[in-house]
């Protein structure tokens, strides 16, 4: 299976992030991806699809339900029976 392979913008939009953000990302070594020229002017960084899910799934945060809390007695406590 071939994977496909998106620009630092492309895979922005996917990551809802600035180009430069993803740059960053690969730079810090959190992003996979390589890459492509040998000038500074020209240099490319391509990321692989595979790579986006892997960040993806590494930095998702799954919330746990809240806890039920048990009411205050207060109300019962304040009553008074004659």
């Amino acid at each position: 299976m071939i994977d496909a392979n998106y620009t630092t913008s492309e895979a922005a939009k996917i990551l809802r992030c600035s180009g430069e953000q993803i740059r960053r990302e690969v730079k810090a070594g959190r992003l996979r991806g390589y890459t492509i020229g040998n000038g500074k002017k020209r240099q490319r960084v391509i990321i692989p699809a595979s790579a986006i899910d892997e960040y993806i799934e590494a930095n998702t945060i799954v919330a746990d339900k809240p806890k039920q809390t048990r009411r205050s007695n207060k109300a019962q406590k304040t009553r008074r029976w004659v």
